[in-house]
């Protein structure tokens, strides 16, 4: 199988190949691609794929901490992984 890693300091998440280690999947937030940072993934940790037979199976559960100058509060994101979108 592969490994659901999260970079908390680089704001980013990734799935690597565990035979391999390349890099599989990249999810970087929408502060990378000049949207408002504020909506984009902050300090997230703990993130896990929701497995088969629960509701979004499939989708990635991030806690999203937020950053005091950009959102003052912690979410629960889910990532679709195909389209990275939040859903």
């Amino acid at each position: 199988g592969n490994l659901l890693v999260l970079a908390r300091n680089f704001w980013s998440s990734f799935i690597v190949d565990r035979a391999t280690g390349d890099i599989v999947w990249t999810y970087e937030g929408d502060h990378k691609n000049g949207t408002d940072p504020a909506q984009g993934l902050l300090r997230g940790h703990e993130a896990n794929m929701i497995e088969p037979g629960y509701p979004g199976a499939g989708n990635i559960l991030i806690f999203d901490n937020g950053a005091y100058k950009l959102r003052k509060h912690s979410i629960v994101r889910e990532i679709d992984p195909v389209s990275l979108e939040t859903v």
